[in-house]
C-alpha cells in the first residue's frame, strides 16, 4: 500500500514540475495511488 501512494505521489510530482500545475498533479498521483493501494488491501482481505 505504501508503494502505491509512493509512486503516485513522485509521479505527480513529477508531472507538476513539467506542467507547472501545483499542486494538482501530486494531490491526483496522491489520491489514485491510496485507492489503488485501498483496493489492494480490500482484495487481500477478501481472500482473492
Amino acid at each position: 500500500m505504501l508503494a502505491s501512494v509512493l509512486i503516485g505521489s513522485f509521479l505527480g510530482r513529477a508531472l507538476d514540475a513539467r506542467w507547472h500545475s501545483e499542486p494538482w498533479c501530486f494531490v491526483g498521483g496522491f489520491v489514485l495511488g491510496a485507492s489503488a493501494g485501498f483496493w489492494e488491501l480490500y482484495r487481500i482481505a477478501r481472500g482473492t
